[in-house]
């Protein structure tokens, strides 16, 4: 038994066989990838649209991701509310002092359009081969900031004291509630590189009343560099009132940095969206309020 045991084994060995799998990716259609945000402020609102990747390999710069990016400069976009407020967009000229420009471009700018809570906001754009988009996000009225402190810590490592952010605010129970907290400040020491901080909370293991939650560095692209906060550091946070939709769509994008591409990670996947006809990317009306605090 033994004997044809080891037999089976060496057969499988020397004559088993990998086939090849062919992904085919230069037949991989673009598909359009529409990212939006309008807030409760006067504007500029912005609108980028660019295409998809098809998957076939690239040699990535890690400290500018948006070098590969296609970029869609000709198409028709608006934006409109329930009130009947309605503008087309203009797109933002590479030559432009408008900070939005540093990135490589593909975006679009209101320029009278306001955004304020309680009301339904809808995104067209037609693309110049006359497919059109749409998506739709319900503003819910800002968060209510009670405070913004700090707590000192000391590494584990190296013993070395750090500040954390402590965030106080008023959750109403009797409403479904979903938050989006960015980070980002002006410091005199840096020992690291982010640049996009944030994270999203449900009030669905939340209490009623006064919250305190402890903010970490949010999650980064590069998934390199860390802050940590010193004395005379200023600490600025923004705290936003999403939709069901939107909690999802980061929360999704959250889940995909930390996944290490291992056999027993999941495999890579678009986000959920609210673009139509087949559109990838997420248009987000959201109100927000903003609070500061420095390390003393």
């Amino acid at each position: 038994m033994k004997k044809y045991l080891v037999c089976s084994l060496c057969f499988i060995l020397f004559f088993s066989c990998v086939e090849e799998f062919n992904l085919d990716l230069d037949k991989v259609q673009q598909r359009v990838v529409i990212e939006g945000l309008v807030e409760n402020n006067t504007g500029p609102h912005y609108i980028r649209i660019t295409k998809s990747s098809t998957g076939a390999f690239i040699k990535n710069n890690y400290l500018d991701i948006d070098e590969n990016v296609e970029i869609i400069e000709d198409a028709i976009v608006i934006i409109s509310d329930d009130s009947g407020q309605t503008e087309q967009l203009m797109l933002v000229p590479e030559n432009s002092n408008d900070a939005i420009v540093l990135n490589k471009g593909g975006y679009y700018r209101t320029t009278n359009f306001v955004g304020e809570p309680n009301h339904l906001y809808t995104l067209t754009v037609t693309t110049k081969e006359g497919k059109t988009y749409s998506a739709s996000d319900y503003m819910k009225p800002p968060p209510i900031i009670n405070s913004l402190s700090y707590e000192l810590r000391v590494s584990e490592k190296d013993g070395q004291e750090y500040y954390v952010p402590l965030l106080s605010f008023f959750e109403p129970q009797e409403t479904k509630n979903y938050y989006l907290i960015n980070q980002n400040f002006e410091r005199t020491n840096h020992n690291g590189i982010t640049n996009w901080e944030f994270e999203v909370l449900s009030d669905k293991n939340l209490n009623s009343g006064n919250i305190e939650v402890f903010l970490d560095n949010g999650a980064s692209p590069q998934d390199f560099g860390y802050y940590y906060y010193f004395i005379g550091d200023e600490i600025n946070i923004k705290m936003s009132s999403i939709s069901q939709e939107a909690y999802s769509y980061f929360k999704f994008l959250l889940e995909q940095f930390k996944q290490d591409g291992g056999v027993y990670s999941p495999a890579p996947a678009s986000p959920p969206t609210n673009i139509d006809n087949n559109g990838l990317g997420f248009f987000q009306a959201s109100s927000f309020i903003k609070s500061k605090v420095i390390i003393e």
